[in-house]
């Protein structure tokens, strides 16, 4: 996803033909999901900590993250790391680029080295 991101912020067009994000879930996010169906507010299902406070606050102001008492640690409040993902670094226009349930079983180099095939447990196959 940062990749695609770093491509797209450079002035590079996403399109199918030329990116493919393999997404192994469902959903976007791999393992940095988030519910409201426990509490009132969104909870990180996956990554909770916030490591890099001051980048973080950069990105989505200090509004969002605050220390609690018992840990010290700064936590997001009332947003999530998925939310971190979804409103800044996922592409604009992922779905077009996106697979979603690609389970990685092979990865080849082609040609000496100059192109790569990935497969997905279910066939779908893709050169760069």
């Amino acid at each position: 996803l940062a990749a695609a991101y770093t491509l797209q912020n450079e002035g590079s067009k996403l399109s199918s033909d030329r990116i493919h994000i393999l997404e192994s879930a469902d959903t976007l996010g791999g393992r940095v999901q988030k519910s409201t169906a426990f509490a009132p507010y969104p909870l990180d299902l996956g990554a909770s900590f916030v490591q890099y406070e001051d980048e973080i606050d950069a990105i989505v102001g200090s509004k969002r993250l605050a220390k609690p008492d018992n840990t010290g640690l700064p936590i997001f409040v009332n947003y999530t790391w998925w939310d971190l993902f979804n409103d800044n670094i996922a592409p604009k226009d992922i779905d077009n680029v996106i697979e979603y349930k690609c389970r990685v079983v092979v990865v080849d180099y082609l040609d000496d080295g100059n192109a790569v095939m990935t497969q997905c447990a279910d066939g779908r196959t893709f050169y760069s």
